[in-house]
């Protein structure tokens, strides 16, 4: 009975936050992201398997605390073990912010689920994920009567190494969204300059090394 209290009172604590990462999900923009590259590819099919594993509380939802250690890396993270998407607070000032995250975490999250046989690297994954988030914001851009290929505003502040992810990230979003490319080699020098941009990053040195294998065990 304790336990069944304790579910029932976290997914009501946690509502809010998993019916906002579902509605993301559920998105024209989401439902519009497809490309493919080395050892990934992040389709429709993939965040319908995200979606269908929240909706049944396969992968939970939760709300990262202002002590969590993960707050002051990014807006959300996804853990592999317990199958939980954190999110930072919700912030209706940071709302686009916090939309982009989800699409990043659940390329993660939609490895996890496939767990493929074949490892694949923080350096790619994150390629990926990073990839993924900029064409949700290019397709919001477009949707939105804004025809600029430059890099939005969103990319620029303090953290430089971040900077040059994004930015690098742009640009394959652009290809994919006005250039109808979908498919990324090493011989593309956006996807190169994006792994270059991940690689000198600190976070991808220190934290997250780059060259390690993500821990994908399934959900």
């Amino acid at each position: 009975m304790a336990d069944l209290i304790r579910h029932i009172s976290n997914n009501i604590l946690f509502l809010p936050a998993k019916l906002f990462v579902l509605g993301v999900l559920c998105s024209k923009e989401v439902q519009k992201i497809e490309f493919a590259m080395p050892f990934v590819a992040v389709n429709n099919s993939a965040f319908q398997k995200v979606r269908d594993n929240i909706a049944t509380d396969k992968i939970m939802v939760g709300v990262m605390a202002s002590t969590d250690p993960d707050a002051k890396k990014s807006d959300g993270v996804y853990l592999t073990g317990p199958n939980l998407l954190k999110l930072a607070p919700l912030d209706q000032t940071r709302d686009l912010g916090r939309r982009a995250n989800v699409v990043h975490e659940s390329v993660h999250a939609a490895l996890d689920i496939d767990n493929p046989t074949k490892p694949v690297t923080v350096l790619h994954a994150e390629a990926a994920a990073y990839s993924a988030e900029a064409i949700f914001r290019r397709l919001l851009n477009a949707s939105s009567n804004s025809p600029s290929r430059r890099p939005p505003s969103f990319i620029h502040h303090e953290d430089s190494a971040m900077d040059d992810i994004r930015k690098a990230a742009w640009s394959i979003a652009v290809k994919c969204v006005d250039d109808r490319k979908s498919e990324f080699s090493e011989k593309d020098s956006e996807f190169l300059d994006l792994l270059r941009a991940i690689m000198s990053a600190p976070l991808y040195i220190n934290d997250e090394p780059f060259w390690e294998f993500v821990n994908t065990d399934g959900v």
